[in-house]
């Protein structure tokens, strides 16, 4: 079958009556080959008019069901036995390498370095010598892929997992027992899909990482640190902790307080569209403080983010801030600063006087600060008027006027 429009329509090129076609391999828009199943044994073909016609090159003793190329001369084939070939498939010789059964599929990455699977036992086998000898790694594998020396990927029924330095370990991405995982393929080291039953075709444009953060970033307001951070696409996520502790600073950027856990936020579980999320760390004193993220899957497995540091500086005076809005209605914000740490009042009084409403009476480090009057809660049978607020921190006292309009 031939497409020309991206797979939405699909026409018989060459019809094929007398044997069995198990892979094939095309090495430009003209020029392919092809292998399969004959009446006595594997056959294999070439085509140099986009498959328009095929020419029977090669016929093994065995099926031959898999095929591996490397460039327009140096490929692999297998069925029960492994044959390479330097001529484009013109010829074949038979390699001394041995595997429990019938080879399913092939995948060399260089002359030295390849991979294939087999039929029966589901096993995952390396070679580094072309082919002559090779090693068990896997089993229970369904299928598997690799785009380079260094990143494969290899499913199970329910799972895929991936690795980054040729098979040495290997790191789960994705796991769904309702629903079995047959094949994959991927493009390049982060396009490419997975082929499942009930008509499942999952996609990835990351490798299959299960949660890719494509940015982490802090802003300061005040004594507040709000985190801030995007994930482009998330499998499996069930969301994230939110960690900091505290850089001294006599010490290094590297920390010396443990890491502290301040929240979870919730994660979108599988998705492909960007998603965003932020977290506010409330009232820090003074000083700079390090953030990272753990992103948790929703079967416990996780990966910690990148570091961030934010600083939150000392004022170098006390101040009391006009409140805004002003005039207000029912309520405004007041901000202030203080420079030491120490015992904090603020309070609101009426034009006689007499104390309405006290905001702030507590012990607060260096600082600056803002809080929220709402007259509306704040003030038994508030009326329109002036009003004054007033600050006391040590000896330091100062006092603003504040208009109420109902």
């Amino acid at each position: 079958l031939y497409t020309s429009n991206g797979g939405e329509s699909w026409t018989v090129r060459y019809p094929v009556q007398y044997w069995h076609m198990e892979d094939i391999f095309f090495f430009d828009t003209l020029n392919g080959i092809a292998c399969g199943v004959g009446f006595a044994g594997g056959e294999i073909f070439k085509t140099t008019n986009g498959g328009a016609y095929w020419e029977l090159v090669y016929t093994p003793s065995v099926p031959v069901l898999a095929l591996s190329f490397l460039n327009d001369s140096i490929g692999w084939c297998g069925g029960d036995s492994l044959y390479k070939t330097t001529d484009a498939g013109q010829n074949w010789t038979l390699l001394s390498g041995s595997v429990d059964g019938p080879i399913l599929k092939i995948k060399f990455l260089n002359e030295s370095v390849g991979w294939l699977s087999t039929f029966g036992g589901n096993n995952l086998y390396f070679t580094s010598d072309g082919g002559n000898s090779w090693n068990l790694k896997l089993s229970s594998v369904i299928d598997f892929w690799f785009t380079d020396v260094n990143n494969g990927w290899y499913n199970t029924n329910s799972k895929i997992f991936h690795t980054t330095n040729n098979g040495i370990s290997w790191e789960e991405q994705y796991s769904d027992t309702n629903n079995n995982v047959y094949s994959l393929y991927l493009m390049n080291s982060e396009f490419g899909w997975a082929v499942k039953s009930n008509g499942i075709v999952l996609h990835t444009i990351n490798g299959g990482t299960p949660v890719e953060l494509i940015s982490f970033s802090g802003d300061v307001n005040l004594n507040d640190v709000t985190l801030n951070w995007i994930t482009a696409s998330e499998i499996n996520n069930s969301g994230f902790e939110i960690h900091r502790k505290q850089v001294l600073s006599h010490q290094s950027s590297v920390g010396n307080t443990e890491w502290e856990i301040l929240g979870f936020i919730n994660g979108n579980g599988t998705t492909t569209e960007p998603q965003a999320y932020s977290f506010v760390d409330e009232n820090l004193s003074a000083g700079k403080y390090q953030y990272r993220l753990k992103q948790i899957d929703f079967d416990g497995t996780f990966e910690y983010s990148n570091i961030i540091e934010i600083a939150i500086n000392s004022p170098t005076k006390f101040s009391l801030a006009q409140n805004y809005p002003n005039p207000f209605n029912p309520s405004t914000k007041i901000k202030w600063q203080s420079p030491v740490s120490g015992w904090q009042t603020l309070k609101v009084y009426d034009v006689l006087g007499n104390e309405v409403a006290t905001l702030i009476n507590e012990y607060r480090p260096a600082g600056s600060y803002e809080v929220k009057f709402d007259a509306s809660s704040g003030i038994r049978n508030p009326v329109s008027g002036i009003y004054f607020y007033q600050l006391k921190a040590g000896n330091y006292s100062d006092t603003k006027k504040m208009l109420l309009l109902k």
